[in-house]
């Protein structure tokens, strides 16, 4: 049975990454960059998805946290965030950058002194919206909270072998002065003291 559902949940998607972006745009704007806003709002669009859409969010919104793993993106978030950042700042700072609107994080992606242009990502923030949908999933079938059986319906999660080790090095004040000339002029200084 748990099977048939996966199949089903995989062939029959009606959540693209256009409807995606479509939902993220909305709640960026509904929320004007506060996170709890907007994590309350995508809880809100959340709760009107069925299995099959709660499903593809997941699978796109982890893709899209793990493209973002930069050593610029790295620097960038050690830089906003103080010099106050370990592995999972960073995994809170994707987590944060992979809900805002597609054209500002593909725009940061591309070049990450971008990040100077969204003030909502200069402070650590901790909302795990990689979770969420599981959270919205126990709800929808009344289950008890932190059940998360939506990973019964998610296809196996196999992470790139170097999502960590494309990191080392970083952060590094020379990258960050020579690659990140705004976001460096601004937190350089303080977060590499």
């Amino acid at each position: 049975m748990l099977g048939e559902a996966l199949i089903l949940c995989i062939f029959s998607s009606a959540m693209n990454e256009t409807t995606l972006h479509d939902l993220l745009q909305a709640a960026w704007s509904e929320s004007h960059g506060d996170w709890d806003v907007h994590e309350l709002v995508i809880h809100r669009k959340l709760m009107e998805l069925p299995l099959v859409d709660l499903v593809d969010f997941t699978v796109i919104q982890t893709n899209r946290s793990r493209f973002a793993f930069t050593p610029l993106l790295l620097n960038a978030a050690f830089m906003v965030w103080d010099g106050a950042l370990g592995n999972d700042g960073f995994l809170d700072f994707t987590d944060n950058l992979s809900v805002i609107p597609n054209d500002l994080f593909l725009a940061i992606v591309a070049d990450a002194d971008r990040v100077i242009e969204v003030p909502a990502l200069w402070s650590p923030c901790e909302k795990h919206f990689w979770n969420l949908p599981a959270k919205v999933f126990d709800q929808q079938k009344r289950l008890k909270a932190g059940t998360y059986r939506l990973r019964d319906y998610l296809p196996p999660d196999d992470p790139p072998a170097d999502l960590w080790t494309r990191l080392k090095g970083h952060p590094n004040r020379e990258t960050a002065q020579t690659m990140l000339p705004r976001l460096y002029a601004r937190f350089g200084k303080s977060a590499f003291a």
